[in-house]
């Protein structure tokens, strides 16, 4: 959650993206998590061991809140 907040905030106040900022920031952490499950670096859900899906479904939902509270430090 603390990365989506602080990407959040760079987006929002460094770069001033504005249209688009959750699709950016759903397609940033989605080429993020692609990219550890290329390089082998993605761990399993820790609750079953084996499935890759559910810790990039919960990473990325995990990025989006800290996203969507990065748009309240305008």
């Amino acid at each position: 959650m603390l990365s989506g907040l602080l990407i959040g905030y760079i987006f929002l106040h460094i770069w001033k993206v504005q249209n688009g900022y959750y699709y950016r920031m759903f397609a940033t952490h989605t080429i993020w998590e692609t990219w550890q499950v290329i390089i082998g670096m993605s761990k399993p859900f820790s609750m079953t061991g084996v499935n890759n899906i559910i810790d990039t479904i919960v990473d990325t939902l995990a990025f989006l809140c800290g996203a969507y509270i990065a748009t309240f430090t305008k």
